[in-house]
């Protein structure tokens, strides 16, 4: 047996939802299958921390949620899908924690040290899930490197629109 899988901090970038009644219940579908897709995302996460992007298969995705491999594919067409979709959740929360911060938009450096230190900030909170989407992400390949890419040029215009700055073309 290997060593144990860390998990994803609860509450930063994905939450642990309490567990689903067995049987008969009166949860609507779409309130269950949130919880079973918030569960996958935060195996894939955990999975790819710990193992890396060859190291794990759908198989072991599906049973660290606790879902049938029927689910998983209910919800993901494949194992990159479901990787992609915690990377997207992980751009969305930085961009949101970047947009809460509280300094003054004219002061150009004040603000780039204020969104880097959130962006840094938040990294720490969950140490699994930077691993995971700033280091492991790679080995998906160009598509996974494109989407930094967008990523990065999404946290740069965001800079530039608090600050005031306009792009200047060449």
């Amino acid at each position: 047996m290997g060593a144990p899988i860390e998990a994803v901090r609860d509450g930063v970038f994905f939450t642990h939802p309490e567990a689903l009644p067995r049987g008969r219940h009166n949860l609507a579908r779409e309130q269950v299958a949130d919880a079973q897709r918030e569960r996958m995302l935060a195996a894939v996460t955990e999975l790819l921390a710990a193992h890396g992007y060859r190291g794990f298969g759908v198989g072991e995705i599906a049973s660290r949620a606790g879902v049938s491999l029927g689910t998983f594919y209910e919800c993901f067409e494949s194992k990159d899908a479901c990787v992609f979709a915690g990377y997207d959740r992980f751009i969305e929360v930085l961009l949101t924690r970047m947009a809460t911060v509280d300094v003054p938009d004219d002061d150009m450096s004040a603000l780039t040290a204020g969104l880097l230190g959130s962006y840094l900030e938040t990294l720490q909170q969950d140490l699994v899930v930077a691993r995971a989407y700033q280091v492991e992400i790679d080995a998906l390949g160009p598509e996974a490197r494109d989407r930094r890419r967008q990523a990065l040029t999404l946290f740069a215009e965001y800079i530039r629109r608090r600050g005031g700055c306009t792009r200047r073309r060449a």
